[in-house]
């Protein structure tokens, strides 16, 4: 998928020379920035990021809860915030734990 001539054109350009006179411009250090840049370049409209996948039920209550599998144990009281809730109506039922929401 990369372009030879791209390539060789990237080659060409001192892009870490650049970047030392930006960060001396006081521009801060913009490598990751300019590796995004170079990777676009290289592989134009490639999808880079690892596809979304929904979530089990298991770890979206680690994610919410910001627990892990070690820090629970059983009557641990949790505290939860809720910023809304969707049309379907929001629930949620803990094992050993109280019911948070019932709509």
């Amino acid at each position: 998928m990369t372009d030879p001539i791209c390539q060789e054109n990237l080659k060409i350009l001192d892009l870490d020379e650049y970047l030392e006179r930006l960060r001396s411009d006081g521009y801060g250090d913009l490598k990751y920035l300019f590796g995004d840049i170079v990777t676009e370049l290289l592989c134009p409209y490639v999808e880079l990021r690892k596809p979304f996948h929904i979530p089990a039920q298991e770890e979206l209550f680690y994610i919410l809860t910001k627990e892990t599998f070690e820090s629970m144990r059983e009557a641990k009281l949790l505290t939860a915030y809720m910023n809304g809730k969707r049309a379907l109506g929001l629930g949620i039922v803990l094992n050993n734990a109280l019911s948070i929401c019932n709509s």
